[in-house]
């Protein structure tokens, strides 16, 4: 699944997300004039997978923070004694 913002001239924007990632940015465009048909769509962004969707992959393996998070409690455990002996 994807996520596109659609940026409208007014300045105003709207995500949608979950979006099928067979969706072009042609199809999101026309569903934000559809939605939208009183703005006119000025730029879109977007198009990568949601977090959400990376992180049930599990053929990507642990996430950055599960492979930081144990090296973070080292380091908070190795302050808390230095902090202690003095």
């Amino acid at each position: 699944m994807a996520s596109y913002t659609v940026n409208f001239t007014d300045g105003s924007s709207h995500t949608y997300d979950n979006v099928p990632e067979t969706v072009t940015e042609d199809q999101v465009r026309a569903r934000a004039n559809d939605d939208y048909a009183d703005k006119e769509v000025d730029h879109i962004a977007g198009g990568m997978p949601t977090p959400s969707a990376t992180s049930a992959n599990p053929e990507l393996g642990p996430s950055i923070a599960e492979k930081v998070l144990p090296l973070h409690k080292q380091l908070l455990v190795l302050y808390c004694m230095l902090y202690i002996i003095q």
